[in-house]
């Protein structure tokens, strides 16, 4: 299932502008989104594949 990078970035921008600031990166550009999510996913044996504006979690 593809999903729209520049459309989830912008949901986890708003909840990391309401969360707490100690845990809320200074960093919220998409860019910084995708770090995050390429971490997540590695951390849980999945990857990333980027398509333009979209991505595709991959199953490991």
């Amino acid at each position: 299932m593809n999903k729209n990078i520049k459309k989830t970035a912008l949901r986890w921008r708003q909840q990391m502008e309401e969360a707490p600031k100690h845990l809320c990166p200074n960093d919220l550009s998409d860019e910084a989104f995708i770090e995050t999510l390429e971490r997540a996913l590695w951390k849980k044996g999945k990857s990333l594949d980027i398509q333009g504006d979209s991505y595709i979690i991959i199953e490991g």
